[in-house]
């Protein structure tokens, strides 16, 4: 018997769903970046259309999600953003950060005797940091992706003066 062996067979679906669920971890991860990059580029460059594409293609796109998220957080503090918003909206951002993480990152296993998919932090040999991609976490990942998506938008908004705060 080799690693695959004919009881991994019946796991396909199962491997299937897990695929798609790391998707949807990827996409929500991508939908606060997208939002991060329009809302930066808008903060310095608000006028001109031009510009703020080029920003964003040449400039903002080559930072990494991280880079994003800690220059998005001193504009904040810049604009004097409430400290309990900022750590709210951050917190959120950071839960879909870590999973997509995860995701992205993680190795695939599974126990096909319990008929079970687990995502495997890659250096863990034997047992070790084993986590499962739920339905509640995915429906927490995309109440916490909605949440921070809408304190960015509302913070952009503020920061334009279109809302008072």
């Amino acid at each position: 018997m080799g690693l695959i062996d004919d009881n991994l067979e019946p796991m396909e679906k199962e491997l299937e769903n897990l695929n798609r669920d790391r998707g949807v971890v990827l996409s929500l991860a991508l939908e606060i970046e997208d939002t991060l990059e329009g809302v930066i580029a808008s903060y310095f460059v608000t006028n001109d259309s031009i510009k703020k594409s080029l920003l964003e293609i040449n400039l903002i796109n080559e930072l990494t999600f991280e880079k994003k998220i800690q220059l998005f957080r001193k504009i904040c503090i810049q604009e004097k953003v409430d400290k309990s918003e900022i750590d709210a909206l951050f917190s959120s951002i950071k839960l879909v950060q870590e999973w997509r993480n995860k995701v992205a990152h993680w190795k695939t296993s599974v126990d096909p005797y319990k008929r079970e998919t687990f995502l495997r932090k890659r250096e863990v040999f034997g047992m070790g940091k084993f986590i499962q991609l739920d339905k509640e976490i995915l429906e927490r990942l995309h109440l916490e992706k909605e949440n921070a998506v809408k304190a960015i938008i509302d913070l952009h908004r503020m920061f334009h003066g279109l809302d008072k705060k």
